[in-house]
């Protein structure tokens, strides 16, 4: 089971506000490099709005870009993972998540998931026996 974390509604809901202001605002007043910055800010939008930017799981914990594509990880089971002072720490350096943009709520249940080692409880993924 993979619990995802998304960014904070309002960021997203902002900047889309924004890319529209400033995509209309060319429109009226003619086209100018201005249109695809309001175009580009109005895929970040989307992206802020649909992609999870941390998901985790019994294994690992991984930091995606809205695009999809994971920047970092941090196994359960091979680094030491733990939540201090309210940060998150791999190997006893800080593991930064960025949960000024996350949702509260679920930087909260990550927290707990961490703390109570939750991730112990839960089964891990079968690996398929390679031929």
């Amino acid at each position: 089971m993979t619990n995802q974390i998304f960014a904070k509604k309002g960021i997203g809901i902002s900047f889309l506000i924004v890319s529209i202001f400033i995509t209309l605002v060319n429109l009226m007043i003619g086209p100018s490099i201005n249109m695809i910055t309001g175009i580009l800010l109005l895929f970040v939008s989307i992206g802020y709005l649909k992609s999870p930017l941390v998901e985790y799981d019994a294994e690992e914990i991984r930091l995606k870009n809205m695009f999809g594509s994971t920047l970092r990880r941090a196994n359960f089971h091979k680094e030491k993972v733990e939540v201090r002072d309210g940060a998150i720490y791999r190997d006893g350096n800080i593991f930064r998540i960025g949960a000024y943009s996350l949702n509260t709520e679920q930087v909260q249940k990550l927290h707990k998931f961490i703390q109570e080692k939750e991730y112990l409880f839960l089964p891990e993924k079968e690996s398929k026996p390679q031929n």
